[in-house]
């Protein structure tokens, strides 16, 4: 009986040594960690370029949509007498520079540096709601 007890106690001894979880050396080299340091900075940057590509478009997207409402206005325009045509003619005149204004700083922010472009982004968004409500008190007007 004492023989059994040995022997399972080495054969348990013997299971728990070879099915316990193997330790490997994790060190990690210098090299390495620059390697990782360089993909993450990579990664970054593209994620920083694809948004800014994406707030861009849904800024121009922005713009376009108020130049059609301009045009779409125009056409109603030459329906109206001559003096309220003339006031109409003089905002509009008033809202094609600042949407002249807003698509240069478009193009000033496809150049700006990552840094610089969270200061444009935000001028773009004010740039942007001031055309919006230029808009729409061409409308009140109407």
């Amino acid at each position: 009986m004492r023989r059994l007890g040995w022997v399972i106690a080495i054969g348990l001894a013997f299971c728990a040594t070879a099915c316990a979880p193997k330790t490997e050396d994790k060190t990690v080299s210098s090299k390495e960690v620059v390697e990782q340091t360089q993909k993450a900075l990579d990664t970054l940057q593209k994620y920083f370029k694809e948004q800014q590509v994406v707030h861009l478009k849904g800024a121009e997207a922005r713009l376009d949509l108020l130049g059609r409402r301009i045009a779409i206005l125009q056409a109603r325009a030459e329906k109206m007498g001559e003096e309220a045509k003339s006031k109409f003619e003089t905002q509009v005149a008033a809202f094609k520079a600042k949407e002249e204004a807003a698509r240069k700083k478009f193009a000033e922010m496809l150049a700006a540096k990552d840094g610089e472009w969270e200061k444009m982004a935000a001028g773009i968004r004010t740039l942007t709601n001031d055309l919006e409500n230029e808009f729409n008190k061409i409308l009140e007007k109407l």
